[in-house]
């Protein structure tokens, strides 16, 4: 049985802020300013509402810091080689490809973990950086600064989601090892974990999965959201999910309410380019267009009737959405020029 692959750092471990700059390419000064400001580099929070009718704390970054920590991403992060039991934010990788580990399962477990973000605090952020990494306390300790805001990670940071795949780094491994060696599949999209198996299981066997995962979680100081987890056997009458995608049997599928709010947003469009409402049609049609991609990657037949329409609506508004396109591209490189460090 193949054991899933380590979480690996293949460069050596940074020793001082003068080769943390050089490393990333940036001037030392300006990292300097950065740490001195850290308090006003984060805007936020601001509060977004979640499906199960809570809210979850969103920050942006000022530009000069979004560079700063973009430049981390590429120098540091995406130079790491995770396990392949993780599914968030990775090349490759996305909420499809996770559900798809499920497929045909028997008996499924799911964890998600509450409020993940706000919960990684300055301690965690720290140890990843001096233990993981191996960079010097100061290192680490500059770069959880500057990664962190109110001793939490700031979810809509550009660093967050692999700072949020690295937090179980020393034990995560072991734990896929050990349930892989019991006929299941582990595998975590940030913080939603399933565990399945394809064989049929005992209430002690699924009573063993919990023991297992959430020692794991308890020992990282974190929580359960309880109204998330579930236990499920399978049953061609049962429907389970991974990631608010539906799994029957050896399909996935996207619920009838979410595909009816998609093509709810379609017909918004339409009658807004009926009624000449053009700024309005322009302004959300990329993200219209990305809600039907996202449908097509499962339901392919019923996405192209609606790309159909897309493609005829863009027709129309062509010009005027190649200039809000321009636009905001204009905008975007004008920002990175001016903070560029």
């Amino acid at each position: 049985m193949i054991k899933p692959q380590l979480f690996y750092y293949p460069l050596a471990g940074i020793q001082s802020i003068e080769s943390l700059a050089k490393h990333l390419d940036i001037d030392l000064d300006k990292l300097t300013y950065l740490l001195e400001n850290i308090n006003s580099q984060y805007i936020g929070p601001i509060f977004k509402k979640k499906s199960n009718g809570g809210s979850r704390p969103i920050y942006q970054c000022r530009p000069q810091l979004k560079y700063f920590l973009k430049r981390l991403n590429s120098k540091v992060f995406k130079l790491v080689h995770y396990p392949n039991f993780l599914y968030g934010a990775l090349p490759n990788k996305s909420i499809y490809t996770n559900a798809s580990q499920h497929l045909n399962a028997k008996v499924m477990c799911n964890f998600d973990i509450k409020s993940y973000f706000t919960t990684i605090i300055f301690d965690h952020v720290f140890d990843i950086f001096k233990n993981f990494f191996h960079f010097s306390t100061e290192v680490s300790n500059i770069l959880a600064t500057l990664t962190t805001i109110n001793n939490q990670v700031p979810q809509g940071s550009p660093c967050s989601t692999y700072i949020a795949n690295l937090v179980f780094y020393r034990s995560e491994v072991n734990v896929a090892n050990k349930l892989k060696d019991k006929n299941y599949v582990y595998t975590r999209f940030i913080d939603d974990i399933t565990v399945s198996s394809q064989y049929k299981k005992t209430k002690k066997d699924i009573e063993e999965v919990h023991t297992i995962v959430i020692g794991m979680i308890r020992a990282y100081k974190f929580s359960l959201q309880t109204e998330k987890r579930s236990i499920a056997p399978s049953h061609k009458s049962q429907t389970l999910t991974v990631n608010q995608i539906n799994i029957v049997k050896s399909n996935l599928s996207i619920s009838k309410e979410k595909r009816k709010k998609i093509r709810a947003a379609v017909h918004e469009l339409k009658c807004n380019l009926n009624d000449n409402n053009i700024e309005f049609v322009v302004k959300n049609f990329e993200s219209v267009y990305g809600r039907v991609q996202y449908l097509k990657n499962i339901h392919i037949k019923e996405a192209q009737g609606l790309l159909k329409q897309l493609k005829q609506i863009r027709s129309k508004i062509l010009k005027p959405l190649q200039i809000y396109k321009y636009r905001k591209l204009k905008e975007a490189i004008r920002k990175k020029q001016r903070y560029k460090l």
